[in-house]
């Protein structure tokens, strides 16, 4: 009979079990040799098993309120060429903060960004965002931390041009399974806290480019997430939006509580943080 294969794990998970198995398998065995005498001990050590595999498991309190990352390592293979692009990265700071991220073109904060949003998984390490191991998860699990947990702002909206701003905001909460109606009201009263009340029937192309964002915005908070990530959110924007934008993500984060992540070059967007990282060679220092 085939053995079934185990999810996907990190090196880390598969060791834990291999190891555990291992002395589970070789008492089990010498249980058999020595007949049933030493049932009690049996008992003992598939006890102490399960207990093990619980806390592996389960979230750790400490990290329930936090975003903590120890050692993380991503590469990236082209050919023959492995190139190394997150290079143990060490980060833990507390939930509903707001972090900014600067660097170079080139230095890791997209896909330090694409590993903290569920997107992309790391090589190596842990990640913990407010108790959800995300180093462990397979593509299932992942999919769910994305729906209910994380909202993305792009740079470049990512607006739906054939939807009007009411239904844009409107298709995380539909593919999440919420019904029509508890969703469009999620996304007008998403719409009223950027101020977008009055443009929920337009369409991406009878909006400015400060609207749009707004609407990306929306988009991100009717979920009512636990992290935002804002890639350069004000990166195609004119100063005056620039502004708006950032006034409007600040108060958003102070009404709501949620972690905002915010990558960019804009320096004065970056001096906003209450932790300011920079990324240089996949590397992070603050």
């Amino acid at each position: 009979m085939s053995v079934p294969k185990l999810p996907e794990r990190s090196l880390r998970t598969k060791r834990f079990f291999r190891d555990k198995l291992w002395i589970f398998f070789q008492k089990t065995k010498n249980i058999v040799k020595s007949g049933f005498g030493r049932f009690f001990t049996f008992h003992k050590f598939r006890s102490e098993f399960y207990c093990s595999l619980k806390e592996m498991t389960s979230p750790n309190p400490a990290d329930s309120r936090r975003i903590r990352i120890s050692n993380l390592r991503k590469s990236y293979q082209s050919g023959k060429l492995q190139t190394e692009v997150l290079k143990g990265l060490k980060l833990d700071i507390p939930s509903s903060s707001v972090v900014t991220l600067m660097g170079p073109s080139g230095s890791g904060k997209s896909t330090f960004l694409n590993i903290l949003s569920g997107i992309d998984t790391p090589d190596s390490g842990e990640i913990f965002v407010n108790g959800k191991s995300l180093h462990l998860m397979n593509e299932k699990e992942l999919t769910k931390y994305r729906r209910e947990e994380t909202g993305i702002v792009f740079q470049f909206f990512h607006l739906l041009p054939y939807l009007n701003a009411l239904e844009n905001v409107a298709v995380p909460l539909y593919i999440s399974g919420i019904g029509k109606t508890q969703a469009r009201n999620s996304a007008k009263e998403a719409l009223e806290k950027v101020g977008l009340s009055s443009r929920k029937f337009h369409k991406p192309d009878e909006l400015s480019g400060g609207e749009q964002q707004r609407v990306a915005i929306a988009r991100a908070l009717c979920k009512r997430p636990s992290l935002i990530l804002a890639d350069e959110p004000t990166g195609n924007l004119d100063t005056k939006n620039a502004e708006n934008v950032i006034r409007l993500l600040t108060d958003l984060q102070k009404q709501y509580g949620f972690t905002l992540f915010i990558v960019t070059h804009d320096q004065t967007l970056g001096s906003l943080g209450e932790f300011r990282l920079k990324m240089t060679d996949g590397t992070l220092t603050d």
